[in-house]
């Protein structure tokens, strides 16, 4: 994967965000989660393939374990 991948995984991270905030103000709360999820896993997917690691998986949960583990940081407080 290429500098573009992770690139293009930034761009819908903060899209997915910025649509979380505006359906939060519109007070659609359940949608307004899912965005956030969304961008939380696109976010990490991203780091991820910045070090050069997989970035497969839904789960955030899994991905902050596996962004832990390539960067060396202490991921404790995040679970």
């Amino acid at each position: 994967m290429g500098r573009t991948d992770y690139e293009n995984w930034l761009k819908e991270a903060e899209w997915d965000l910025e649509t979380a905030k505006i359906l939060n103000k519109q007070k659609h709360y359940n949608a307004a989660a899912f965005y956030a999820q969304q961008a939380a896993e696109k976010l990490l997917k991203t780091a991820l393939l910045y070090k050069n690691e997989s970035a497969w998986g839904h789960s955030v949960r899994e991905l902050v374990i596996r962004w832990g583990k390539c960067s060396e940081i202490d991921i404790s407080e995040l679970l």
